[in-house]
């Protein structure tokens, strides 16, 4: 299984099914090797696989931590101008230190890196015992291809975000020509809903035949413990909660113009933005320039410590995505009761029936169902307690029986 991330280093839901996947492979007593391309210095273990970081492995050589220390900037939600941002700063640091470069072991652009990656991975491939390969989003793919062809294995990519939905539709040629080449290369391909699969088949043209929806299901890595010093306690105040990467993909000015007509209705309302990405301080700016900023709380990133917390301190949860291809963060809220509401627009919409559902850019009705969740106690408590008994039911058991029927036919079409 080829990833970009595994808890507890994670940027993202990605890294979270992966850690779910392999923990209920486990399970059943399938055997799985994880790699991915970076990761801590030294050892990293799991319970669940064998994970292998192929940063540790320059072109096949083993490269002693004790020698060459790698921090991890790269990451699955990278655009390639980020990539090379953080690249750049990485560079920079090493001079300012007045140390020799490390900057050998690293693309100067994300595409390199990407090739990179495969490269280790194509030396690598023998040296594993395995019957098949899957490989999580696009930029797994061409080591994934490289494998494929070198074994003679069969290949599964599994599509969590395509690329027209991570930049709705804005992306470079270049992504898109290594995506197409993984799914067409592909033996099997899993979509993570039916959404995702329509838009590989309108996108890419991919025979639907060779598709297979496997929902998500809920994430058992965060606890349901609420920490008191996690809680966020304002007298009098009702919370409405956006949480995960602030970017145009999830929709937060969405969530901003909702705000802005809530706050017309009643104002002992705060919203908090709990995340990171490329939009924060143009929503920080647009709450200014709207003039509800002191009704707005800009948190940052969290861990899954302190998420049970912050979901039990909402009155009510809303993920406004524009392009969602599931929507791991409504199933966290779920899970700790917080009342949601979820676009139409968002693949978790196929499975949760128990929240309320809006269109994206439906701004008016956005702020209506967030009113209602607030102001009728009954309707908050319905969806607190069906919506935790929801989520309870969608086990990863189910999804992974799924997979295993996708492995199975993809070895039986090799022989």
């Amino acid at each position: 299984m080829l990833g970009w991330e595994l808890p507890p280093l994670y940027g993202g839901g990605i890294g979270m099914v992966c850690y779910e996947m392999i923990k209920e492979l486990s399970a059943k007593g399938i055997p799985v090797t994880y790699i991915m391309p970076m990761g801590p210095d030294g050892n990293f273990t799991s319970p669940y696989a064998n994970v292998i970081i192929a940063e540790n492995h320059f072109l096949g050589k083993k490269v002693r931590p004790n020698i060459v220390n790698v921090p991890a900037f790269f990451s699955a939600y990278q655009s390639p101008e980020e990539y090379e941002e953080a690249y750049e700063d990485f560079i920079l640091k090493d001079k300012e230190k007045n140390r020799s470069s490390r900057s050998n072991l690293y693309g100067k652009n994300l595409f390199i890196e990407v090739d990179l990656f495969a490269k280790r991975l194509y030396k690598m491939a023998n040296h594993f015992d395995f019957d098949v390969i899957h490989a999580h989003d696009w930029m797994t793919f061409p080591a994934a291809i490289g494998i494929a062809d070198k074994t003679g294995k069969p290949l599964i990519v599994h599509v969590h975000n395509t690329i027209y939905d991570r930049y709705l539709g804005n992306a470079s040629k270049h992504e898109r020509d290594i995506e197409y080449n993984g799914l067409a290369r592909a033996d099997k391909i899993i979509a993570i809903s039916n959404y995702v699969k329509n838009m590989i088949m309108d996108k890419y043209g991919i025979n639907p035949n060779k598709i297979s929806v496997v929902h998500n299901a809920k994430n058992t890595y965060m606890t349901n413990e609420v920490k008191e010093k996690y809680m966020i306690n304002i007298k009098d105040k009702k919370i409405v909660l956006f949480t995960g990467r602030i970017t145009i993909q999830k929709g937060p000015e969405y969530f901003v113009y909702a705000a802005n007509k809530v706050l017309e209705k009643r104002k002992d309302v705060i919203f908090i933005m709990a995340g990171d990405g490329d939009m924060l301080n143009r929503m920080i700016n647009l709450t200014a320039q709207l003039g509800i900023a002191k009704y707005f709380i800009f948190s940052g990133w969290y861990n899954m410590e302190q998420a049970p917390s912050l979901y039990n301190s909402a009155d009510c949860f809303v993920m406004p995505s524009v392009s969602e291809p599931f929507g791991i963060v409504p199933l966290e809220a779920m899970a700790n009761m917080a009342p949601c509401i979820i676009t139409k627009q968002s693949g978790c919409s196929e499975v949760l029936n128990h929240v309320l559902k809006v269109d994206f850019w439906n701004i008016d009705e956005m702020a209506d169902k967030i009113l209602a969740i607030l102001s009728y106690s009954k309707l908050n408590h319905q969806l607190k307690i069906y919506g935790k008994k929801e989520v309870d039911n969608l086990t990863w058991d189910k999804s992974v029986d799924k997979l295993l029927n996708v492995y199975q036919d993809s070895i039986n079409m090799k022989k």
